[in-house]
């Protein structure tokens, strides 16, 4: 079976190396320290950052040529699998963001639920974590099979209508698999720093 781990990286140069310092920190150590490692990484960027991305050992990928991440009411890069390029189809796809992180069994859980021949959406109720403070704390915004949380995986053991993992948001990607799994707190963490999109410790 094959799994990759998405993050979206698509800024200009003084946010992207911002972010990338808190990616390697928080999100690719918690993926190097994984109890199963059959899986691999990627992050979508634009392509003059994709040095910086494979001297971690991770995959970078694209889409489009002017595509910076511009952002108004949601992030331009929500495209369909025809506009990606450099990744190849995976039968998982789990994504998380450059900010956060995840327990070292966090992979194995993904892994053991994706079985049978139908798709299935894989998401966690995540804990909020204070980068600063080290606080952790329950979200009041509690997930279910209708609101999909940001810590999501797409299972697809049939590629004919492939659909890849960042074409919509978060919430609503449950309407694109037969079937929608929650998984309980413990498992994954959204840093809240000072540079956060959107998330607070209110969040």
């Amino acid at each position: 079976m094959k799994h990759v781990v998405v993050t979206r990286m698509l800024y200009t140069d003084d946010r992207f190396y911002r972010r990338l310092e808190l990616y390697k920190k928080y999100t690719l150590n918690s993926l190097k320290e994984q109890t199963v490692q059959n899986f691999d990484i990627a992050v979508l960027c634009n392509r003059k950052h994709a040095d910086a991305i494979k001297e971690l050992g991770v995959i970078p990928f694209f889409v489009g040529e002017n595509n910076f991440g511009q952002k108004d009411k949601t992030w331009h890069c929500k495209v369909p699998w025809s506009e990606i390029e450099g990744l190849g189809k995976y039968d998982i796809q789990s994504n998380i963001d450059s900010d956060d992180w995840v327990c070292h069994k966090y992979i194995e859980k993904i892994q053991e639920l994706s079985v049978g021949d139908k798709s299935i959406h894989i998401h966690f109720q995540p804990l909020l974590f204070n980068l600063k403070t080290q606080e952790i704390k329950a979200m009041r915004n509690r997930y279910d099979s209708n609101n999909g949380s940001a810590f999501y995986s797409l299972y697809q053991p049939d590629k004919t209508n492939y659909i890849y993992i960042g074409q919509d948001g978060h919430r609503r990607m449950q309407n694109y698999a037969d079937k929608t799994i929650i998984i309980c707190e413990g498992y994954a963490y959204v840093g809240i720093h000072d540079d956060n999109d959107s998330t607070t410790m209110n969040a």
